[in-house]
């Protein structure tokens, strides 16, 4: 998963380094009423990484209809790259997220053991409400909606490996529904970090298929966010 890493922090540091430019038009909302309860006007973006581990549940069901009571979840790895506050919305901040999440499990068949490894890439947007609880601390409560698409994918059964990226199941369009919440719990001049707790599920929108896969998972991250 982290071959692609680099790219994400070469991203991050090209985002950090560019200056961005605030934009009035919709400061009139007579004019604009559609926009009379967005504000970008006076909000300055931040940026984030979040790094940490997930653990997947594999809602899978066969052509039957069957589900696979041997299937057992297992830990990946998720990485995030976001921007925050690009506006604000009835005092939620809106932002956009691009991240690479590990959905792996282990199981049997009929003796034979088995695991699937796959990582996914999606872009999400989410509704942030900051909350101080103290003088140094904010509970950040998170909800987004998003798509995946799979970037890497193997099934190991028995000494034989099989590629999921051409397997109707995995290489469809998933989406996905975040629920979060975490404290930022270091206060610096220049950024602020805490942890994350996150649910995921992920719905496959590929109706061709005859057998269905879905996706339920659960993340602990750290993340640091620029204070601009």
């Amino acid at each position: 998963m982290f071959r692609i890493t680099g790219l994400f922090l070469l991203l991050s540091n090209l985002m950090i380094g560019q200056v961005v430019s605030k934009t009035t038009d919709f400061k009139n909302t007579n004019e604009n009423p559609y926009y009379s309860n967005i504000d970008t006007s006076s909000n300055n973006l931040n940026f984030y990484i979040s790094i940490g581990k997930n653990n997947t549940t594999f809602d899978y069901k066969n052509s039957r209809n069957d589900i696979n009571d041997n299937l057992n979840s297992s830990l990946g790895n998720v990485i995030e790259l976001g921007v925050d506050n690009i506006a604000s919305l009835l005092g939620l901040r809106l932002g956009l997220e691009f991240e690479i999440i590990d959905y792996n499990a282990i199981g049997d068949n009929q003796e034979v053991n088995f695991k699937w490894e796959t990582t996914y890439i999606g872009i999400n947007g989410n509704l942030t409400k900051s909350l101080p609880v103290l003088s140094k601390t904010n509970l950040e409560v998170q909800m987004g909606i998003g798509l995946q698409h799979i970037l890497d994918g193997n099934q190991t059964l028995g000494n034989e490996v099989i590629n999921l990226q051409n397997n109707n199941e995995f290489n469809g369009v998933f989406g996905d529904i975040d629920l979060g919440i975490g404290l930022m719990l270091l206060q610096q001049k220049e950024f602020t970090g805490g942890i994350f707790l996150s649910f995921v599920k992920s719905y496959s929108l590929d109706y061709d298929s005859q057998e269905n896969l879905d996706f339920s998972s659960f993340q602990l991250k750290i993340r640091l966010c620029s204070k601009n």
